[in-house]
């Protein structure tokens, strides 16, 4: 596949480090990716990816509490999601699922009594920080 033109100032709006990737390329580079952060927050939360996987554990935990459970359940899902050919990522896309997720955070956050909401959140429970602050 032939590479297109580049502008009439001859710099090309890519940075330099992802110029040379073909489309293609990206894309699968991002699906190894997600699998791959997908298996280590698994493997965290069974006590199986070493210190790393600690603090990736305790930092989902602080962040969005009893959700950090679908963490790595969401990244498998948009991997496998990614592999599919009429898939197209799109920011609209991640700006609803950011929504999504401090929904349900704050929900899960609700089912606490109001003195606990704080205390909560700095233990990883409810829906961590981000329900304390999306309820």
């Amino acid at each position: 596949m032939p590479r297109p033109p580049l502008p009439e100032n001859g710099k090309s709006k890519l940075s330099p480090r992802t110029q040379g990737l073909e489309p293609a390329t990206k894309h699968g580079l991002a699906v190894v990716f997600l699998f791959a952060l997908g298996l280590i927050t698994a493997l965290a939360f069974f006590d199986l990816a070493g210190v790393v996987g600690e603090n990736i554990r305790r930092g989902l935990e602080l962040a969005v509490g009893w959700g950090a459970y679908g963490v790595p359940v969401g990244f498998l899902v948009l991997a496998y999601a990614c592999l599919q050919p009429n898939f197209r990522f799109n920011w609209l896309r991640l700006v609803g699922l950011v929504l999504l997720l401090a929904g349900v955070t704050g929900l899960f956050h609700s089912v606490l009594p109001p003195s606990l909401h704080w205390l909560a959140a700095s233990q990883g429970r409810g829906g961590g920080y981000l329900g304390f602050f999306s309820f």
